[in-house]
């Protein structure tokens, strides 16, 4: 895949994830649209990543579970997992139907915040030696 299709791919999945948000706020199958919206975030983050890995210089590395990643993927990672949170809450709270299991959405977001806390901290701690 050369660099102008990855591009439109973004592209294109930044506004699938924008309608797949719009239809998760009105959809009498919120479990549906919340899978479809975590798997189009998951592939616009690897997306992100392609192009980081085309343009950013990998100097400034982090490593966490033993992966290394540049501190601009870090920083995409970060995004998709708020993301996720943002979409997981706004199912919770938009579902007029009553269908999702609200308990398995909570410990989903509090699973996401596990990861992001940890990636935040390393984050930080980067950032903050780059700045020395």
């Amino acid at each position: 895949m050369n660099f102008f299709d990855v591009v439109t791919k973004k592209k294109r999945l930044s506004e699938r994830i924008v309608y797949l948000r719009e239809v998760l706020k009105t959809t009498n199958n919120p479990e549906e649209v919340v899978n479809k919206l975590e798997r189009a975030i998951d592939d616009y983050r690897n997306i992100l990543v392609q192009i980081d890995s085309i343009n950013h210089d990998k100097n400034a590395t982090i490593e966490i579970n033993g992966n290394e990643m540049s501190l601009a993927t870090a920083i995409i990672i970060r995004n998709s997992i708020m993301s996720k949170i943002s979409i997981l809450k706004d199912a919770i709270d938009n579902d007029k139907s009553g269908l999702i299991d609200r308990i398995k959405f909570i410990d989903m977001i509090d699973k996401e915040y596990e990861s992001l806390d940890l990636l935040k901290q390393h984050i930080m701690l980067l950032e903050f030696s780059l700045e020395v």
